[in-house]
């Protein structure tokens, strides 16, 4: 993990933080999608000037490659998906029994 810190620093890092870490780089692996995409743009550039006229461009960078394979939704599904977005309905939770509401 590129933490920014030597060994000895993340050696005296405690749990908390490490598990903080860990679930930050899940969330958004250490780069800014909006630098990959400046790079990838260039990338595409330079394959493009560099290979003949109407050629695929391969994908350079997925960020998400299990979102890509991702069923059409059904007419049902986008009537529910536009309704949530205007009524600001962003996240669909699924019931859970066990779980319980978190505490801060």
């Amino acid at each position: 993990m590129g933490l920014g810190k030597t060994l000895s620093e993340i050696e005296h890092v405690d749990a908390d933080e490490m598990v903080g870490w860990m679930a930050y780089w899940q969330l958004e692996p250490w780069g800014c999608p909006a630098e990959d995409h400046r790079a990838e743009l260039g990338l595409n550039l330079l394959y493009a000037i560099n290979s003949k006229a109407n050629a695929k461009i391969p994908l350079f960078i997925d960020r998400d490659p299990e979102g890509r394979v991702k069923a059409d939704p059904t007419p049902e599904q986008l009537d529910d998906n536009i309704m949530d977005f205007f009524l600001g309905k962003t996240i669909k939770l699924k019931p859970d029994e066990n779980a319980h509401p978190p505490t801060l």
